[in-house]
C-alpha cells in the first residue's frame, strides 16, 4: 500500500475542514456504516473534533520556525484490489498502522473512503502529544520501518499483492 504523508502547518491548518474531507463531506456521524478511527477526542461531530485538534495545538510552543499543526496521512490500496477489501480488513489495517504509528499518544481521526477506484484510509493527526505539546516527529528510517512492517502485514492478505511497495 501507498503511504502518503501531507502536513498542515500550525499558522493554517484549516482544521474544520480535514475533519470534515476526511467524514466525507459530513458534519455528523449519525447513521454511520462504516468504522471510525478515533485518539484522545470525544467530540461528537466535525466540529467538535476541531475544536479539539485546535485546544491540543495550543500547547505547541511558538517560534520563528514552521510549525505543523497537523499530518494528514493517506494509506491506498491498488485498484485492482477493491473487490478483496472489506471494513474488517480495513479495519485491521487501521489499527495495525495506529499501533506502528502510536496514535494513541496523539488526537488522531480516521476514516475509510470508498468513493474512488482505489480505496484509501485517511487520519488526521495531531503534530504532537495529546495534552503537552511534544512533537511527534517521524525520522524518514522510522517512517521507513513502518511503510516494511504494514507491508509484511499485508503479506498476510495474498490476493493483496498489487500494492505491496516497500519490501527490501
Amino acid at each position: 500500500m501507498l503511504i502518503k504523508m501531507l502536513s498542515r502547518p500550525l499558522s493554517r491548518p484549516n482544521l474544520p475542514q480535514l475533519i470534515k474531507y476526511i467524514n466525507e463531506g459530513k458534519e455528523s456521524f449519525e447513521n454511520e456504516e462504516n468504522f471510525i478511527l478515533r485518539h484522545n477526542t470525544l467530540g461528537k461531530n466535525t466540529k467538535e473534533i476541531a475544536e479539539d485538534f485546535n485546544r491540543n495545538n495550543k500547547f505547541i510552543k511558538q517560534s520563528k520556525m514552521k510549525r505543523i499543526g497537523v499530518q494528514h496521512i493517506i494509506l491506498s490500496f491498488h485498484p485492482k484490489e477493491k473487490r478483496f477489501l472489506n471494513t474488517e480488513k480495513l479495519f485491521d489495517f487501521s489499527q495495525k498502522f495506529s499501533d506502528l504509528m502510536n496514535f494513541d499518544s496523539a488526537i488522531t481521526f480516521g476514516r475509510v473512503h470508498f468513493e474512488k477506484e482505489n480505496i484509501h484510509l485517511h487520519f488526521a493527526v495531531s503534530a504532537t502529544q495529546f495534552g503537552n505539546g511534544k512533537s511527534r516527529r517521524i525520522s524518514k528510517q522510522k517512517l521507513k520501518e513502518v511503510q516494511i512492517s504494514m507491508n509484511r502485514y499485508q503479506q498476510k492478505f495474498p490476493e493483496l499483492k498489487h500494492s505491496l511497495l516497500y519490501l527490501p
